[in-house]
């Protein structure tokens, strides 16, 4: 199809625009858009869009032609109605079969740098047609993924969004979801280094955002798959997934379940003023997870459509342990003065819910797009720890106690978003609320001959309430062929209630933040792309970090947080260069202020180690990945990274900790 105008010039005009895709507004780099004599179809002129799927095209003077955008996979574009050389944003569907004739063809690269992302159009990789989305991120640039988790080199775990909404899962579950995706229904994946506004200042680890394609009209698939992991011990997984698409309604489900064991071995060392201990402890977990998922799409009309998403699992990850300290005079001398044996049993059960319900819709036919979200999320954990701690020295003391907790996270979010279109450029904005309530329950009670007595001092309820209320504002724009611009405005306010129950205390924290954005590009040619950006990030600390409440791990060790605990924030940088779609090289650098964790104290009179939450901390970290990817067939691609770092870290003015590395 083609898009025909009927005009008589005089003189040369330039006509712009930007292509997108109808699926997901994705731009279209590489599209031809070409002018045609009407009367016989010979080609006038012609240009291919942009990586951000801006183009111009200067017609010279003639007369009755017309004007056709084309690009593989997708149907030609026909527009009736052209009022000025402004095109606006132009659509392209998604073609059920392949284009018989193509004018102007231009390969789009497996690597692209957006202004505030890297692309990888794995859609383009050999890993397109096997697989599923974790052995796609697994060859994606930047990424590692191993031991349970998913990290940009060099950061900590990132969060994942599919279609660019945050999916609240982490660790196995997190794994569980994405190898219910196969790679083949994946159009992109972007990582995020160095978020935007548009996205919450949350968490210094970047994101990774995966595109699907649209799913084929009238069409169904099942996808069943089996996992076997042999680590300390084994673990198996099963699960199944269903996808449907008819007409306007597009569904998905799909159900795992994992079973098995993990285990870990930790030995340390504490020196007192007069004696030394020396620590082992072992522990062997359950790992069974059982998770489901669904998903439902309709389309209202060409212009609006809604859905929701549900996702649960619930686990069992009972724990058994045993821990022996063998107490000695000093580290020569081995005269062994004592011991501390201790047995444990962790009967522990979870589940998490997790919902979304979303809407979008577009307000003009140049790409002025709403888009709502509103989220919910349940996260319950119940635990019962038994203890029993026998300590050998002069004379012998027996420890049996058992703790009994549980946590309940209840958290809603509701957003609202813009996308307006300018030219040459777009603009977002929009506004987020996010409230979260937790309740933690912790209760210690003594096994004295054969009853089970409550110790109210060792017991406690911690109710803690959390709202963040956000708005934001971010502009892109192309300067010129070579440079482009993108920055961002993101404000945060935080206000806090923490209830700790045992000392019928209440503390309160309001917080109002800024976190800006910055990104520049630099294309000088098609073989090179410079790219620079600075954000702003803050890492806030969990309930559990500031419930000052003491919870016993055996008879000589407890952990306990702080009330007035500050969040972390980080300042990051980042100098990207791609060379020919297949040499990444990036340096960046970061700078930390107020780390906080959970840091070891040693009551030296009780003889008693003390995990406390503290702002400890200051540091930097800079480092330098490079990444090359070689595609010597159609069927064989390989991605190589090599990745240095350094991360230094200096104690607080006010903090001095009494330790040492263990060598050996």
């Amino acid at each position: 199809m083609a898009v025909v105008l009927s005009i008589t010039l005089g003189f040369a005009q330039t006509f712009v625009g930007s292509i997108r895709s109808t699926a997901d507004q994705e731009a279209v780099p590489y599209a031809c858009v070409i002018a045609c004599h009407q009367s016989d179809g010979k080609l006038i002129v012609g240009a291919l869009s942009k990586d951000d799927g801006s183009f111009s095209l200067t017609v010279p003077a003639t007369e009755h032609f017309y004007i056709e955008v084309r690009y593989m996979g997708y149907k030609s574009k026909k527009i009736t109605d052209v009022k000025n050389t402004d095109l606006g944003m132009i659509l392209l569907e998604s073609a059920t079969q392949k284009l018989s004739e193509v004018v102007v063809s231009g390969q789009r690269k497996l690597v692209r740098q957006k202004t505030d992302r890297l692309v990888f159009d794995i859609n383009r990789s050999p890993m397109a047609s096997i697989g599923d989305a974790v052995e796609a991120l697994n060859v994606t640039p930047g990424l590692n993924v191993q031991n349970n988790s998913i990290a940009i080199i060099g950061k900590q775990t990132v969060m994942v969004m599919i279609n660019d909404r945050i999916v609240k899962m982490t660790g196995a579950d997190l794994l569980n979801y994405l190898h219910t995706i196969p790679a083949q229904n994946i159009l992109q994946i972007e990582v995020i280094t160095t978020p935007p506004a548009r996205y919450d200042a949350e968490g210094n680890s970047g994101l990774i955002n995966i595109r699907l394609k649209a799913s084929d009209n009238d069409s169904w698939s099942n996808q069943l798959r089996s996992t076997f992991r042999q680590g300390m011990y084994a673990t198996w997984g099963l699960g199944n997934t269903f996808a449907y698409n008819q007409g306007k309604v597009s569904l998905l489900g799909s159900l795992n379940a994992d079973k098995g064991y993990r285990g870990q071995k930790v030995n340390s060392e504490i020196d007192y003023p007069e004696e030394t201990w020396m620590n082992r402890m072992n522990m062997k977990s359950k790992t069974d997870n059982i998770a489901t998922h669904i998903g439902f799409d309709y389309r209202l009309s060409p212009k609006s459509a809604f859905g929701f998403f549900y996702s649960g699992s619930w686990s069992n990850h009972d724990e058994t342990d045993s821990f022996l300290s063998n107490i000695y005079h000093s580290q020569t001398d081995k005269t062994q003065l004592g011991k501390v044996l201790s047995n444990g049993t962790n009967d522990q059960d979870g589940h998490v819910h997790s919902a979304n319900a979303h809407y979008t819709r577009s307000l003009n036919d140049r790409g002025f797009k709403l888009s709502a979200d509103v989220d919910y999320f349940n996260y319950k954990n119940g635990q019962n720890r038994h203890i029993n701690s026998i300590t050998q020295r002069d004379i012998t003391h027996v420890f049996d106690s058992q703790n009994i907790g549980m946590q309940d996270v209840n958290n809603i979010s509701v957003k609202i978003d813009f996308d307006q279109p300018i030219q040459k450029g777009m603009i977002t904005y929009g506004a987020k609320w996010i409230n979260t309530q937790t309740n933690n329950k912790a209760g210690l009670y003594r096994l004295v001959g054969g009853k089970s007595i409550m110790d109210p001092n060792q017991s406690n309820t911690f109710d803690y309430t959390e709202n963040i209320g956000a708005l934001y504002f971010d502009v892109a724009k192309a300067v010129d062929d070579k440079w482009s611009f993108k920055g961002g405005l993101r404000m945060e306010y935080t206000q806090t209630i923490g209830y700790t129950a045992q000392y019928n205390q209440e503390d309160r924290n309001d917080d109002r933040k800024f976190f800006p954005t910055v990104y520049l590009t630099y294309t000088p040619n098609q073989k090179n792309v410079f790219n620079l950006n600075y954000s702003r990030r803050i890492s806030r600390p969990g309930f559990w970090s500031l419930n000052p409440f003491k919870f016993y791990l055996n008879a000589t060790t407890y952990q306990e947080g702080t009330p007035d605990l500050k969040p972390e924030i980080s300042d990051n940088i980042e100098l990207q260069h791609i060379y020919k779609g297949c040499l990444i090289t990036k340096l960046y650098g970061i700078i930390f202020s107020d780390g906080f964790g959970n840091i070891p104290f040693v009551d030296k009179a009780d003889k008693m180690l003390v995990g406390k939450s503290a702002n400890f901390w200051d540091g930097y970290a800079i480092g330098l990945n490079e990444t090359y990817l070689y595609n010597p067939t159609q069927w064989w691609n390989t991605v190589s990274t090599a990745a240095v770092y350094k991360m230094d870290g200096h104690l607080k003015k006010e903090l001095h900790l009494d330790m040492k590395p263990l060598v050996g």
